[in-house]
């Protein structure tokens, strides 16, 4: 197994240790915009805290302010796979990342790819969680899906890197994602994240 298989089986025992009962910061008050949203207002936080199991995820975009110090809760859209060569080198997910953000520049031709352009680059992020077609992912099988960027869930309460661990669950033939909690993170991931502030 690679370094990053054993880090995201650590992060995956140490998420299986979790309470029982959610604390109250993983249902965060949403941005009035996303009072509507059944991903984004909380409805699936509940699942993904009890049938949720941790995997690597990579920013694919996220609002300015989930860069910089402070409270905002931000959104944002993440790139996650089921993949076995994805999570052994979870780094590889920033290739599929580069094309699918290089249609900001050169729309898509096909009609498919420009349907997929309008929704997965939406500024208010994509949900719930689609796949990515294959002209992007080289026939891997990957996922883009949407996130609010909770503060608490993140070392420093801002975002530093573009490979973060994610929560993922199925509801309903629907997948739901959010950013893991600091409970679920590796020693090793914190430090890497912002070695000032690592516990």
């Amino acid at each position: 197994m690679s370094s990053w298989g054993d880090e995201l089986a650590e992060m995956r025992a140490a998420w299986a240790k979790r309470p029982r009962l959610p604390p109250p910061e993983w249902f965060p008050t949403p941005p009035t915009w996303a009072a509507a949203d059944p991903v984004f207002n909380g409805t699936h936080a509940a699942e993904l805290w009890t049938k949720g199991d941790v995997d690597w995820g990579w920013v694919l975009m996220a609002n300015n302010a989930a860069w910089e110090a402070g409270t905002v809760i931000a959104p944002g859209a993440v790139l996650f796979s089921d993949d076995v060569v994805l999570r052994q080198n979870p780094f590889r997910m920033s290739e599929v990342a580069e094309r699918v953000w290089a249609m900001r520049k050169a729309p898509p031709t096909r009609v498919g790819l420009r349907a997929f352009k309008a929704w997965a680059l939406d500024d208010n992020a994509p949900n719930p969680a689609q796949r990515v077609p294959h002209a992007f992912t080289e026939g891997r099988v990957v996922w883009v899906g949407g996130v609010l960027m909770q503060r608490d869930s993140l070392v420093d309460r801002r975002l530093q890197h573009s490979l973060i661990p994610i929560v993922r669950a199925y509801s309903h033939e629907l997948t739901t994602i959010a950013l893991a909690p600091l409970l679920a993170w590796s020693e090793g991931l914190k430090a890497r994240w912002a070695p000032d502030v690592a516990t």
